[in-house]
């Protein structure tokens, strides 16, 4: 009965390792999967953010031009 009880003991616990590890496995490889993915929308929204940064220094830097502009423009140094 031990023998029996032992042998039915491993059968299930050895099945329900290799259950587990097959669930760890897939939960692991979906884990990188996921890991990557937010990794390259970081990435792009990084990209994003310094194109934006440039292009309001850009636009900055053509206000000023214009603000200068009609201060001579006002003072008559044109």
């Amino acid at each position: 009965m031990t023998d029996e009880l032992s042998l039915g003991f491993l059968l299930n616990n050895g099945i329900a390792i290799g259950v587990a590890r097959y669930v760890l496995t897939r939960i692991n490889t979906n884990l990188d999967k996921l890991s990557k993915s937010i990794d390259n929308l970081n990435q792009n929204i990084n990209n994003r953010l310094f194109a934006l940064e440039n292009n309001q220094r850009q636009f900055q830097m053509q206000i000023h031009e214009l603000k200068v502009q009609i201060d001579s423009i006002r003072h008559g140094d044109n």
